[in-house]
């Protein structure tokens, strides 16, 4: 058994993608080392939707890629999340919403389509506050992801990213990707809650491509 330290859920990002880029260990057997995490950890609530079957090829095409030669780039085959307002081509949107619950995207983001030309393994999306309204994570309509940090008490996750930082927290995926709105500091909430490490682009480079709409609202945002 691997020591804490050397276990694939506690190494970071970079770390996996040595393991992979220096044929240690495939794409395919770090997916399907995720994806059962994810299922042993569904009482966290991290998770709106998980391809695995979708995972578990895009990890054979990041296989394949790489034993031709053609890495496509530093993180090539490392499995990462998306949050749920982030579009994929015929895939579930909800947004955090009961009432996107039946929407399917037409499109896939541009922030989706760079991570799949980047050779990462999208598994799945994380759950959100409803359109992402709300900086402590919590979703009372669709669930609030369990801060792993405390078992015995359903303590906030921080927010709207709430599902990608349990995830990451939990060891469910070494990386996650949460939209960022122009006029919050939502990801730090949510960084400082999972105790996790974030980075940050520029508003106008992480705003590119598609999301789901938000409703106008009047009023400050519930906490």
């Amino acid at each position: 058994m691997l020591e804490r330290s050397e276990a694939l859920c506690f190494q970071s990002a970079l770390q996996i993608a040595h393991l992979i880029a220096t044929r240690q260990i495939t794409s395919r057997a770090v997916t399907h080392y995720f994806l059962d995490r994810i299922a042993r950890g569904s009482e966290l609530n991290a998770f709106t939707a998980v391809f695995a079957e979708q995972a578990l090829a895009a990890a054979d095409a990041a296989d394949s890629a790489l034993e031709a030669g053609h890495p496509l780039s530093a993180l090539h085959g490392v499995p990462v999340a998306i949050k749920d307002n982030i579009e994929i081509a015929h895939t579930p949107a909800s947004a955090g919403s009961l009432s996107r619950l039946s929407t399917v995207s037409a499109v896939t983001s541009t922030v989706a389509q760079r991570l799949q030309a980047a050779g990462m393994v999208i598994l799945g999306k994380t759950q959100m506050t409803e359109f992402a309204f709300g900086l402590s994570g919590q979703n009372p309509t669709r669930g609030t992801p369990w801060n792993p940090w405390d078992t015995t008490l359903h303590r906030a996750p921080g927010g709207s990213s709430s599902g990608a930082a349990v995830a990451v927290a939990a060891g469910l995926v070494p990386v996650a990707v949460g939209a960022i709105p122009a006029d919050r500091s939502e990801p730090r909430i949510a960084q400082s809650s999972g105790r996790l490490q974030t980075v940050q682009r520029g508003h106008q480079r992480a705003r590119c491509g598609s999301a789901c709409a938000q409703p106008r609202r009047a009023g400050p945002d519930r906490p």
